[in-house]
């Protein structure tokens, strides 16, 4: 994690927040075997609610962030064909 946001004084409000999108997806990735990694009498349908959250956060911030290295924007690779993303089923 970065020290602080560019453009804001460690100071300000979320000035000492930082999380590059690759970053984010990896503590993501942490959270779930976090989550995961405990012994079955201890693990809570919570613990696996917020790993599987956590799962397809990472998923989504990772791809989007390898897809907009790719193409400098995540959104056009997001649909092969948009035309027909409300039709296709």
């Amino acid at each position: 994690m970065r020290s602080q946001e560019p453009g804001r004084a460690a100071g300000e409000p979320g000035g000492g927040v930082d999380f590059p999108p690759v970053e984010n997806g990896l503590d993501y990735l942490l959270s779930v075997v976090e989550h995961l990694a405990r012994p079955p009498q201890d693990m809570t349908p919570r613990h696996l609610k917020y790993a599987v959250l956590h799962l397809q956060a990472a998923t989504e911030v990772l791809l989007k962030s390898v897809s907009s290295a790719s193409t400098g924007r995540w959104s056009s690779r997001t649909w092969m064909w948009p035309g027909q993303a409300r039709t296709r089923r």
